[in-house]
């Protein structure tokens, strides 16, 4: 079963709650992992950023959209930047 693409502004409400806790909680394994690998200040940088997504997340009626969506944005390239830096030269473009 295919799902169509939306803009974060096209989202309803609880498309946006689900968007948000599947990327925090990826930011919070990736996090463990970093600490795990030894790099405790990765580890703690993507935590925080993890942890503002979920304070934002109960306040997504409310708050500004654009900043909102800047902020998954960041989240999602913090999560590509960590899978990425053990990636061999196959995977650099």
């Amino acid at each position: 079963m295919g799902f169509a693409a939306k803009a974060f502004e096209d989202m309803d409400l609880d498309e946006r709650h689900l968007m948000f806790d599947t990327v925090a909680t990826a930011l919070e394994q990736a996090a463990s992992d970093a600490e795990d690998e030894g790099d405790v200040t990765a580890g703690q940088n993507t935590m925080a950023v993890a942890g503002t997504l979920r304070g934002l997340s109960s306040n997504l009626a409310d708050c500004d959209v654009h900043a909102a969506e800047l902020l998954l944005e960041q989240g999602v390239m913090l999560l590509h930047e960590l899978s990425s830096r053990h990636a061999g030269p196959e995977h650099l473009q």
